[in-house]
């Protein structure tokens, strides 16, 4: 009898280190680990603006990306849009210093302010989404004007 004691406790043992593990194994993301990616994302474009580098903002702008309204929404469309107009890089590391705010579960709006239904705001902004499938987030656009 003490015998089967022992395996039924290793056997709960080990199912309650598979249960632990399990979300991990299955690549099951916590709202931290999105966090987290976010935050780095934020500082790689954050670099790749203040150092005007195209090659690597180019690496992290989605196929469709939108910069202006009523633009060619293409990656290519905005590293050609950045190099005629360099400074709207500076404006674009100003949103991110400035901050994002949560909208929903998988979007965050830089900079706060734009995200508060009670503030008219019409400055430079920027949009991210998180893409549970590909568990990435996608820098969607960053705008400026009405």
């Amino acid at each position: 009898m003490r015998f089967g004691g022992l395996v039924l406790k290793s056997a709960i043992s080990l199912l309650a280190v598979v249960l632990i593990l399990l979300p991990s194994l299955l690549g099951a993301e916590d709202e931290q680990d999105r966090k987290e990616k976010l935050r780095y994302l934020i500082l790689d474009l954050h670099q790749a603006a203040t150092s005007q580098d195209l090659k690597s903002l180019e690496r992290l702008l989605p196929l469709v990306f939108k910069y202006s309204f009523g633009g060619d929404d293409t990656r290519e469309g905005a590293i050609k849009f950045y190099k005629e107009y360099p400074d709207k890089l500076k404006d674009l590391a100003t949103v991110l210093e400035a901050g994002c705010k949560k909208q929903g579960e998988y979007h965050y709006t830089c900079p706060p302010q734009n995200a508060d239904k009670d503030i008219i705001y019409f400055g430079p902004r920027a949009q991210f989404e998180y893409d549970p499938k590909a568990k990435k987030w996608v820098f969607m656009w960053f705008v400026e004007g009405d």
